[in-house]
């Protein structure tokens, strides 16, 4: 060989060893690769099928481990997004042992022992690991043999209902009430059953029989109510989504300009695998546009994990998630408390961190978080202890520093024995959220709770088409509050779930309905077109005299009834303290009598009627212009007292004044017993020089102390008159005179006199009249109105009455200048 060729030959054959060692290593660590990835496939298709049912366990059951079920028994995903609730009604579990003992000595004496117990053992070993759509097959097959044994009548109507077959519980319960071997509980799960077929009289039978559970009371309460559930079917628009598919789509919400939901669509190609529940994969968010026109893609990232993700809600400015995620799946964990959920918080800017809310506990489910609109609130639904039953609605504060307090469960008007989930907080402050306890139309219900100063005032099933006799949940409303999206299984006959837009295209009201019938009080006949109104809105009775409102639990309602020719009336209603469902009240109507003063103005003196009289009414309550009028040429007014009965206390003061004249004043306190008109003349005295203002006005005479001046406080209420007649006629000028009788030697007398008139001057100038208006003089016992002189040797015999009459004071008008007229409205000056 040549020397060249075995030089080659050493330098290829290490290469071509090294290469084909290579080659071996590589095919040794595909194997393992491959051993691995089978056995992780394996235990993942494990985790999977232990994780859907926890998911699956929303009505109050547990959960699968199976994943053979046909899609045909397959639950809605509200189920597989929720959790595992104990039923408290369901018996614990028995050993299969145990279980098959009474059922092995009945197929025994009837000869089916070998393929009966096979089956039947088969069923209960798949019903024990909760693979309830497979233990379907093997109760049917044992059924075959044994047709109504109780047992295996109760285990496969609790498949049935598990896997939402409502044929199936209907035969299996109705065959154990049919033959008296129904538990209580039984009855409950058939009257839920005819209620969600549509046969509501058949199910108000046994839920009438189940009045000890809350869930039979509300239910009974519910078919009561049916009707009232559609009294908002016009304020909403409800429309199949265009991003939904043939797996379950459940939970949208917006998120900036998208759509984000969960789904679990589009199952890996590799593993061909099917639930007890469903036949698709594990859940994850999706995101499409608004419009709903582009293909929904995977959010990857944080928001995605290994097993399943959602629902889902944001923060106000889209800066963090909160998310339900099952917890950590250890590869040997067998203990199903390892597939819990939990709520976590995420980051959607930075670094996406992600953390565990504290509250999470292990052994319990905390699921469904939603963010109140200041972000300070979280709601969420968990089975943790201290509940009402099931899953309860619970919220929890965050504190100044921002970290979350402890969780506080909503209470008693929103939970109740049944599971009550997917709460949504919306902007205008009220709860939604889903309920198969509290009185509905079937299955799960949407809700409204009414909350006022963080206190649950009322809580309202939103009624149709919101809610249908199938499950409805996982309501959402932009921050528009006039749409949004629901989730419900109503469009396939509850195999699966989809998403719902909404639209609110009215104004929904909840409460208690109430009608308000307007009738006359004379004949009863019906009034139409009564205004009513109440709390600030105003609505009008129909021809049958009716008003239609709905009542909220709180407030309390002021009601203002008014109709042309008729008294209005007032009243108020309590809603806290109305037990009827529908409300009636007959409000009476009074017509109004039309009472009216049909006054007069007239010259005192000469009798002419006196035009331009200016006519003011007030009310003396609230020193308030009611009207003022002005007379005609014929001296008349008319002013009518609207809203006035016969006979009632009036509290008016009438003034009537006419430039030149004294100002006459009046108070109206009574109307007449008899309908009609009041007629009332009044005569004005024309004020002229010489005058007495005292006798015009009619005052009292002014009486001092004897020898005194000081103004005492009986006098100061008649000077008050004189100054409120010297305010209205700013145009004259008075004197006064003050006399005494003939007792006390006459200079005194004219001394007294002058500090009297002095005095009674000063008083009305403090008043605020200008003191050149004003002149005081004392006339002591010169001007004496009697004969009851008592000077020198004229004795006096006049009794006190007499001598009384010459202590006087007069308010003499001494200068009238022309007067400034304000013509009436209407005339010229």
């Amino acid at each position: 060989m040549p020397m060249i060729l075995v030089q080659v030959l050493f330098k290829c054959i290490p290469l071509a060893l090294t290469k084909l060692l290579s080659i071996i290593y590589l095919l040794t660590k595909a194997k393992k690769l491959l051993i691995h990835a089978i056995s992780k496939t394996m235990r993942t298709l494990v985790t999977l099928g232990l994780f859907l049912g926890i998911l699956n366990h929303l009505k109050g059951q547990d959960i699968p481990k199976s994943d053979s079920l046909n899609t045909q028994n397959s639950d809605s995903v509200k189920t597989q997004i929720s959790t595992a609730i104990p039923d408290s009604t369901l018996e614990q579990p028995v050993s299969e042992t145990e279980a098959l003992k009474p059922v092995t000595n009945k197929a025994e004496s009837e000869g089916f022992t070998g393929r009966f117990l096979r089956a039947f053992k088969k069923a209960n070993r798949l019903y024990d690991e909760k693979a309830f759509g497979d233990a379907i097959e093997y109760y049917t097959r044992a059924r075959k043999q044994i047709e109504s044994e109780p047992e295996l009548l109760s285990k496969l109507g609790d498949c049935y209902r598990f896997t939402k077959n409502i044929k199936g519980q209907l035969d299996c319960y109705g065959t154990l009430c049919q033959n008296g071997n129904a538990q209580p509980i039984q009855e409950l799960y058939y009257a839920h059953a005819l209620m969600e077929s549509g046969s509501t009289e058949q199910a108000r039978d046994f839920f009438s029989k189940y009045q000890n559970d809350e869930r039979g009371k509300r239910m009974l309460k519910a078919i009561e109510k049916a009707e009232s559930y559609k009294r908002n079917e016009s304020e909403y628009q409800v429309n199949s989504s265009k991003f939904n598919s043939v797996q379950n789509d459940i939970g949208a919400v917006k998120y900036r300009d998208e759509v984000v939901f969960v789904s679990n669509r589009n199952p890996s190609p590799w593993v061909n695998r099917q639930s007890s529940w469903n036949s698709g994969g594990y859940f994850n968010i999706y995101k499409t546009n608004a419009s709903g026109q582009q293909k929904p893609v995977k959010w990857g990232g944080a928001m995605s994990s290994k097993y399943h993700d959602g629902p889902i809600s944001f923060n106000s400015n889209y800066s963090m998630a909160y998310i339900t995620r099952n917890g950590n799946y250890n590869e040997d964990a067998v203990d199903k408390k390892m597939y819990k959920l939990k709520i976590i918080e995420a980051s959607l800017t930075g670094d996406g961190k992600e953390t565990e809310l504290g509250f999470n506990k292990p052994d319990y489910d905390f699921c469904h978080p939603s963010i109140s609109a200041n972000d300070s609130v979280l709601y969420f639904a968990s089975n943790m202890p201290g509940g009402f039953g099931g899953m309860d609605i619970y919220k929890v504060k965050r504190d100044e520093f921002g970290f979350w307090g402890q969780p506080e469960n909503m209470g008693e008007k929103i939970n109740t024995p049944g599971n009550e989930i997917f709460p949504f907080a919306a902007k205008s402050g009220a709860l939604y959220f889903s309920s198969d306890g509290q009185d509905g139309l079937g299955g799960l219900d949407i809700y409204i709770a009414k909350l006022k100063e963080d206190r649950i005032t009322s809580v309202y099933n939103v009624g149709t088409p919101i809610n249908t006799k199938d499950d409805d949940f996982a309501f959402y409303l932009d921050e528009t509050g006039k749409s949004g999206y629901l989730s419900s299984n109503r469009k396939h006959g509850g195999m699966d779930d989809d998403i719902f837009e909404v639209k609110i295209t009215g104004d929904p009201r909840y409460g208690k309905p109430a009608t308000l019938i307007m009738v006359d009080k004379k004949d009863n006949h019906k009034l139409d077109s009564v205004e009513v109104v109440i709390n600030g809105e105003t609505l009008y009775s129909d021809t049958a005299g009716k008003v239609s409102v709905i009542l909220e639990e709180e407030p309390d309602y002021g009601l203002l009834l008014s109709r042309s020719l008729y008294l209005p009336e007032q009243d108020s209603i309590h809603p806290k303290t109305i037990s009827d469902e529908q409300f009636v009240k007959t409000y009476t109507l009074e017509l109004d009598p039309k009472l009216a003063i049909n006054g007069r103005v007239i010259d005192s003196k000469t009798g002419q009627s006196l035009d331009d009289v200016r006519i003011r009414i007030t009310d003396i309550l609230t020193n308030a212009e009611v009207q003022t009028h002005y007379t005609k040429s014929d001296g008349a007014y008319y002013q009518t007292f609207k809203g006035k009965r016969l006979n009632q206390k009036l509290v008016y003061f009438l003034r009537i004044d006419k430039p030149g004249y004294l100002q006459h004043t009046q108070i109206l306190d009574t109307i007449p017993v008899n309908p009609g008109d009041m007629a009332l003349e009044t005569k004005l005295i024309k004020v002229e020089l010489g005058m007495d203002l005292g006798k015009m006005a009619n005052l009292n005479p002014i009486y001092f102390d004897q020898g005194k001046s000081k103004i005492r406080p009986d006098a100061a209420i008649e000077l008050d008159k004189i100054v409120s007649i010297l305010k209205d006629m700013p145009q004259i000028t008075i004197e006064l005179r003050a006399h005494t009788d003939c007792r006390a030697a006459a200079a005194s007398n004219l001394s007294l006199s002058q500090s009297r008139a002095s005095a009674s001057m000063n008083y009305i100038i403090k008043k605020g009249i200008d003191k050149r208006r004003l002149k005081a003089k004392g006339f002591g016992e010169t001007k004496l109105l009697n004969a009851c002189a008592c000077e020198g040797k004229t004795k006096d015999t006049c009794p006190e009455s007499e001598h009384a009459k010459n202590r006087r004071t007069e308010f003499i008008v001494t200068k009238i200048k022309p007067a400034i007229i304000t013509p009436a409205p209407g005339k010229k000056p």
